[in-house]
């Protein structure tokens, strides 16, 4: 599981330093990893992958509200 979470926060890093892409090539890009790591490592690391790939997602790539 810290693979997947290192894997999710390397595609985060990239793209909010690196390369400044919209948020759909970021959610494509996380989507595709979470594929990957599902067809390798199973169910149960997918499944934690999504959840912390959707928490970086929604802190880092939307934008906040002003309330």
């Amino acid at each position: 599981m810290p693979l997947s979470i290192a894997i999710v926060a390397g595609i985060a890093f990239l793209y909010r330093h690196v390369l400044l892409v919209n948020q759909t090539t970021v959610a494509l890009t996380l989507l595709l990893a979470i594929l990957a790591v599902s067809a390798v490592w199973g169910n149960v690391v997918s499944v934690f992958m999504s959840v912390a790939a959707m928490l970086v997602f929604n802190y880092e790539f939307l934008p906040r509200s002003g309330i």
